[in-house]
C-alpha cells in the first residue's frame, strides 16, 4: 500500500503530537502539507470535539515535561 495518510489521520497525528496547539494551527499545517481538502474534512462536530480533546491532552502532557 503506501502513499500519504488521509487528511483526518494527519489531523489526529498533529493534534496528538504536541507540535500544534489549536484547530487553526492544525488547519494551517495541513494546508502547508498539501491537504487542501482539510476544511471540508474538519467540519464535523464530533471530529472537532475529538481533536480539541487530543490537543488538550497533548498540551497537558507537554506541561508535565517542562
Amino acid at each position: 500500500m503506501g502513499g500519504r495518510v488521509t487528511t483526518v489521520e494527519r489531523a489526529y497525528q498533529l493534534a496528538s503530537s504536541g507540535e500544534v496547539f489549536s484547530l487553526t494551527e492544525i488547519r494551517k499545517q495541513l494546508r502547508a502539507e498539501g491537504y487542501h481538502d482539510a476544511p471540508a474534512h474538519l467540519a464535523g462536530v464530533a471530529l472537532v470535539t475529538e481533536l480539541r480533546r487530543l490537543l488538550a491532552v497533548s498540551r497537558k502532557a507537554n506541561q508535565g515535561e517542562a
